[in-house]
């Protein structure tokens, strides 16, 4: 075999490895979804995957499906946002929120952020326990944003859409 077809196999075993690791981390990227959907009983159209570089603003009104939304970072996490509608008693204040998801395969487990500062969580699958310890700090975060987001903007010291908020 020659060094050029050494070359050649070397780029063949990456493109598959990258395919598989793609292919990992999206069939878990839908488990995960699935759950975190479940575990907040969102009404059916509720919850769309955008494209992470949406986070925080629409650019176009559309549905997009996990495939179109996922990119890969430099740190090889696998990103993609997803848009929550919230309705409230008020037919006027119904607003969508962005959040965002990190997911990275680490040997069988897989370690899911919140944003890029997070330390991860690590979801050990098929441990449904894992998932929902991770959608209980995640809806909780979630709330935790709203409240002080909205308690920084009566205060003055940020606007709504700062956290993802879409007016």
């Amino acid at each position: 075999m020659s060094k050029y077809e050494e070359l050649c196999n070397a780029f063949d075993k990456a493109k598959n490895d990258y395919s598989e690791y793609r292919k990992d981390c999206h069939n878990f990227a839908v488990k995960l979804v699935k759950s975190f959907c479940d575990y907040l009983e969102a009404p059916e159209g509720r919850v769309q995957y955008v494209p992470s570089d949406m986070i925080g603003f629409e650019k176009e009104k559309r549905e997009y499906n996990l495939d179109e939304v996922m990119s890969l970072d430099d740190e090889a996490f696998w990103s993609f946002g997803l848009k929550i509608f919230l309705t409230s008693t008020d037919p006027s204040l119904q607003r969508s929120i962005v959040i965002h998801f990190f997911v990275k395969k680490n040997g069988d487990d897989f370690l899911v952020k919140i944003d890029e500062d997070d330390r991860g969580h690590v979801i050990k699958e098929p441990s449904e326990d894992d998932f929902l310890k991770f959608n209980e700090f995640y809806c909780e975060h979630i709330k935790n944003l709203i409240k002080s987001t909205f308690e920084n903007f009566i205060q003055g010291k940020s606007s709504l859409e700062k956290i993802g908020f879409i007016l």
